[in-house]
């Protein structure tokens, strides 16, 4: 099974090469395996432990409603976003889409479990077809 490191570098190659005149923001993977030097590091470069994996920036409209990209945080194949009673499955995604929505209002927002589905949810958004992947 691939990590989530494995997943976002292999997207990122794929964005890289089908739209290659994207604005991409490719957030650092595994901070919490890094050395402290290098979490701090991070930190003051920008980036937040909460943050998601891909940022997209494009303007769209899209049902009459102006985005300015898309917000996608990465997991492995196999993890569970919600539980069956519709609460989130762990207290880390709860704060990723707490995070995503408090900081994405103009934006599409996203957890893609696993490359496969992943990457269709960025050739959805950039044929601008009518997804609801995340759906409870």
């Amino acid at each position: 099974m691939k990590t989530e490191a494995q997943i976002q570098r292999e997207l990122v190659s794929y964005i890289r090469s089908a739209y290659p005149n994207t604005w991409l923001i490719a957030n650092p993977q595994s901070r919490k395996k890094k050395a402290v030097h290098l979490r701090k590091l991070d930190v003051r470069e920008g980036f937040e432990s909460k943050q998601p994996d891909i940022i997209i920036n494009r303007v769209v409209t899209f049902k009459g409603k102006v985005y300015l990209g898309i917000l996608l945080e990465l997991k492995k194949d196999k993890t569970r976003i919600y539980k069956k009673d519709g609460s989130f499955s762990s207290t880390s995604i709860k704060g990723q889409f707490d995070y995503m929505e408090n900081h994405g209002s103009n934006y599409f927002k996203y957890f893609g479990v696993g490359y496969d589905m992943a990457k269709e949810i960025i050739d959805d958004f950039f044929s601008l077809k009518d997804f609801e992947l995340n759906e409870k």
